[in-house]
C-alpha cells in the first residue's frame, strides 16, 4: 500500500515516508502504511455501513438528506485525519523517529516535524474521502432509505 502514500509523497517529508517506510530507524523496520491504510479503510466501511445502513434502515427517512451525507463525509475525513496524524506524533514524542550516526554511534533525530505529521493525516483523510465516495456510489443501492445519496 506504500504505491498510494507514495503518490502524495509531496504533501508530508521524505524523511517521513521512509520512516513509514521502514527504511531509516532502527527502533521501527516494517512498513507502517499497510497497518494505517488497513485501520483508514475499515474505518471507513464501519462510517459507511453505519450511515446506509444502520441509520438508513433504522433510522426515520429524514437522514436521506444529502447534507447529512456530508456530514459524514466530514466525520469519516476528521477521523482518518486526526488518527495517522496522532500515531505519527506519538512515534515522534516516544523517540523513535531517529537514525544511527555511523561515525558517533548516537541517535539522531530525523527531521521530521509535527506538521509533516499532521500533512500525512490531511493526505489519508482525502484519500479516504474519496475512497468513501466510491463506496458510497458502489454499495448505495442496497440500503433501505439513503439509496439515493449522494446521487442518484
Amino acid at each position: 500500500m506504500d504505491i498510494v502514500y507514495k503518490i502524495g509523497e509531496g504533501f508530508f517529508s521524505t524523511q517521513l515516508f521512509d520512516y513509514l517506510r521502514g527504511y531509516t530507524s532502527r527502533y521501527q523496520g516494517s512498513n507502517l502504511f499497510n497497518g494505517i491504510f488497513a485501520c483508514s479503510f475499515v474505518v471507513s466501511i464501519l462510517i459507511f455501513f453505519l450511515y446506509y445502513y444502520v441509520i438508513g434502515h433504522y433510522g426515520s427517512p429524514r437522514w436521506a438528506r444529502l447534507k447529512y451525507w456530508v456530514i459524514v463525509l466530514i466525520f469519516n475525513f476528521v477521523v482518518n485525519l486526526i488518527g495517522p496524524s496522532m500515531f505519527c506524533k506519538n512515534e515522534m514524542r516516544n523517540g523513535k523517529m531517529v537514525k544511527l550516526d555511523p561515525s558517533t554511534e548516537e541517535n539522531i533525530s530525523l527531521q521530521i516535524t509535527s506538521i509533516d505529521c499532521w500533512m500525512f493525516g490531511l493526505y489519508n483523510a482525502i484519500l479516504f474521502s474519496v475512497i468513501f465516495f466510491i463506496i458510497c456510489i458502489i454499495f448505495k443501492k442496497w440500503s433501505t432509505n439513503i439509496s439515493h445519496i449522494p446521487f442518484k
